[in-house]
């Protein structure tokens, strides 16, 4: 089974540019040794310190298995010029994914929840209905519903946009999910992607 792999991290602005490039070196090696499938990296609007990474891999044994092999040289770079969050992998499952390929998406949304566990199957339910909804809203490229693989009371939602407009009908619809569900604790992440990568494949809705 696939999983997504998410980074929260912060470094010093000055460094985005190396920082960057060490993603790229070390992301050829992953793709390279076939478990990477898809890469994000979206830098935050609010504070230009924060960096949402966002990885899909094949499994979590890929995953692994790619964290051990990759050159301590490059690590102990990373570690140098990260000023917090190194190291802090969050893995989630996919519950659901709509894309639009033919779009490449320039900013994404992520919305992390926490659901009570008596509402965590309603919730999915309803969120899986939204995303019917807005993938057929312009400019969206790309909604993903995921689930903590150790807690399934934690989920992330994410949407990838080529049109910033349509964040504005996005948080419409999502205010609905809200007021279904008032319990319901969220954080939200909001930023333009500096890096993207992704294993070339057939469109696909799942």
């Amino acid at each position: 089974m696939s999983v997504y792999v998410v980074t929260d991290r912060r470094l010093a602005p000055e460094h985005q540019a190396h920082y960057f490039d060490l993603v790229r070196q070390t992301r050829d090696l992953w793709a390279e040794a076939g478990g990477l499938l898809l890469n994000r990296i979206a830098i935050s609007i609010d504070d230009p310190s924060r960096l949402l990474g966002i990885g899909r891999w094949r499994t979590v044994e890929a995953l692994e298995a790619a964290r051990h092999t990759t050159p301590p040289e490059l690590l102990d770079q990373f570690r140098a010029i990260v000023l917090d969050g190194y190291g802090n992998w969050q893995i989630y499952r996919p519950l659901r994914e709509i894309e639009d390929f033919t779009l490449r998406p320039h900013a994404l949304r992520a919305d992390l929840l926490d659901v009570p566990p008596e509402d965590v199957e309603r919730f999915i339910t309803a969120s899986r209905s939204f995303q019917e909804r807005i993938i057929h809203v312009p400019g969206i490229a790309a909604i993903r519903l995921l689930q903590s693989i150790t807690d399934p009371t934690r989920i992330l939602g994410i949407s990838e946009v080529a049109d910033d407009s349509a964040h504005e009908v996005r948080r419409a619809l999502l205010a609905e999910i809200g007021r279904a569900f008032p319990n319901v604790r969220s954080v939200s992440f909001a930023g333009r992607i500096g890096s993207q990568w992704e294993l070339p494949t057939i469109p696909r809705r799942t």
